[in-house]
């Protein structure tokens, strides 16, 4: 199970220092270990999520989206391990990764207003906090090998 939340201070769902076991909080945290999910935050807490006009959404849907493409016929971006195929951690890796990158694109053409669709109103939170994604994985890792 995959929950990706694209929306500012979404690494606030799952609460600063959690640490998952038996009998735990009720919080979300306990349940994707419990359910051995995965939980994809666009943003840290106290940061702003950026919507972009120069991608037409937002930087961790266009990092999903990117992850998945096959520039000039290659394998997908997100393919780390070369096996024509992308993975669930894979996926959600690329996006982690590629997020801060985006930003700083974005930030770069505020400056030179190749973005105008930025919102002015969110120019000191985002000057100040890069867009950083959380992963928190519990997903469970299937030891057994496949013959």
């Amino acid at each position: 199970m995959v929950m990706i939340i694209d929306a500012c201070h979404s690494a606030g769902s799952v609460p600063a220092g959690f640490k998952p076991g038996p009998m735990g909080d009720r919080g979300l945290g306990q349940l994707a270990y419990d359910k051995g999910m995965r939980i994809l935050a666009t943003t840290q807490a106290a940061d702003v999520a950026l919507e972009s006009g120069k991608y037409g959404q937002g930087l961790l849907t266009f990092a999903l989206k990117e992850a998945l493409t096959r520039p000039s016929g290659t394998r997908a971006l997100a393919d780390a391990d070369g096996r024509d195929g992308v993975s669930m951690k894979e996926w959600l890796t690329y996006a982690e990764q590629r997020v801060p990158g985006l930003y700083q694109e974005i930030i770069d053409g505020k400056k030179s207003t190749r973005d105008p669709i930025v919102d002015p109103t969110l120019i000191e939170d985002v000057t100040r906090h890069a867009q950083t994604p959380a992963l928190f994985d519990f997903g469970k890792v299937n030891t057994q090998v496949a013959n």
